[in-house]
Parts: C-alpha cells; sequence; structure tokens
C-alpha cells in the first residue's frame, strides 16, 4: 500500500496515510473530519558514485547480482 500525502481544506493540517490506491480519495482530516486533499508527492532518488559501481550499467548497480555474472554488464 502506498503512503499518500493530505491536506485539509477547513483548517490546513497536513498529514499522511497508507491506505489502498481504491481509497486514496475518500480520506478525513483526522482533526476535523472535512474529506482531505491529496496532494502531489515528491520522489528522491540517488546517483551512484564512481567507487559504488560507476563502470558498470544503471541496471546492475543495485540488482545485488555479482558484477562478473551480470547479463547487463557492458
Amino acid at each position: 500500500m502506498p503512503i499518500y500525502e493530505y491536506t485539509c481544506p477547513k483548517c490546513g493540517h497536513a498529514f499522511e496515510e497508507l491506505v489502498r490506491s481504491a481509497d486514496a480519495d475518500r480520506q478525513k482530516c483526522p482533526k476535523c473530519g472535512t474529506k482531505a486533499e491529496r496532494q502531489i508527492s515528491v520522489f528522491s532518488a540517488a546517483v551512484a558514485s564512481p567507487s559504488s559501481g560507476g563502470d558498470l550499467p544503471p541496471s546492475c548497480r543495485s540488482c545485488g547480482m555479482d558484477p562478473s555474472s551480470c547479463p547487463n554488464r557492458m
């Protein structure tokens, strides 16, 4: 289940909820009970440094497979 971010249009309370996708637009503010508005979430990504497998293609850097047996190795 994904975590969604919400803001209450009435009281301004911001909160996060772990909910099923089908219920994502049905959340209520835990403070005042008003139907909350789902916010656009941001994500983060990490970039590998040369010392952490920079010579490998991106698909191989995080798979956990031994680099010498990686089928995507260049």
